[in-house]
């Protein structure tokens, strides 16, 4: 029996472990993309304004939220990539948890100025700093049923540092 035909719209989200079709899912055309691009900037806009050390109590809450959906988490991790579930909680969960405690608590440390030496004898009486400020938008584009907790990674420095959008796409390819 062939396989139904599903249009080039759509993405399969399938279990590897079963075969199970989960859902077919509407890809995004590609005539919406400046749309997007566009709230993302207006989103950038407002987050550039957004106190360090909100964005980090923001990230900290972050954590509190999967922390308490952990279960729900791991049994989506599960269904698309096929782990084992103790897998998904220490491979996936857990390090995506892990991740956002870290910059949570030492984003502030993260970002401080650094004092910068000169090398030049001449320059010794002079000091410099790299000073961290917003460059650009932080995004991570990820292969299909790859760790979501690398998928997570991305998006925590845009949060604290960038104060431009951070956004995560998930891509269809394999």
């Amino acid at each position: 029996m062939a396989a139904p035909a599903i249009p080039v719209e759509m993405v399969t989200s399938f279990n590897p472990a079963t075969g199970e079709v989960l859902k077919h899912i509407e890809a995004t055309p590609s005539s919406q993309i400046p749309a997007i691009v566009k709230r993302a900037r207006a989103v950038q806009t407002a987050w550039k304004d957004v106190p360090l050390r909100e964005r980090l109590r923001l990230i900290g809450k972050l954590r509190e939220l999967m922390l308490a959906r952990q279960d729900e988490l791991a049994d989506t991790v599960v269904r698309e990539s096929g782990k084992p579930r103790v897998e998904a909680r220490f491979a996936d969960v857990f390090v995506a948890l892990d991740t956002a405690a870290y910059f949570a608590s030492r984003g502030e440390v993260l970002l401080s100025p650094e004092r910068i030496p000169h090398h030049s004898t001449a320059a010794k009486a002079k000091t410099g700093k790299v000073y961290y400020e917003p460059a650009s938008s932080a995004r991570g584009t990820i292969r299909w049923r790859f760790r979501w907790g690398k998928s997570f990674r991305p998006l925590q420095p845009g949060m604290r540092s960038c104060a431009r959008t951070a956004s995560s796409r998930r891509s269809a390819a394999r």
